[in-house]
């Protein structure tokens, strides 16, 4: 397995690290280099960060759902807005 640089060519492209890099900095990729390079082996520091990852999705779930839902909202208002506007118009006429 090619973890952070590929046999052939000897470049990141293609190796597992390139593959998992969604990482906005450069910090960021490096700590996920060590990570790969240096992976937890203690059972209670994995649990520990299984733990972390696993509220920290949570709650990004929880904000992109609540935004998703305050659009629809701000949608459905635009949608009712436009039949009142419509009844109001046809009973003027």
């Amino acid at each position: 397995l090619e973890l952070v640089k590929t046999l052939r060519e000897n470049k990141r492209y293609g190796s597992l690290l390139w593959l998992l890099d969604k990482t906005k900095t450069s910090m960021g990729a490096r700590k996920l280099q060590s990570w790969i390079l240096s992976p937890l082996n203690n059972k209670s520091e994995i649990n520990l960060f299984s733990g972390t990852i696993n509220k920290s999705l949570t709650i990004d779930l929880i904000e992109k759902f609540s935004s998703i839902l305050l659009f629809l909202i701000i949608f459905i208002l635009q949608i009712i807005w436009c039949l009142i506007s419509l009844i109001i118009h046809k009973i003027r006429s």
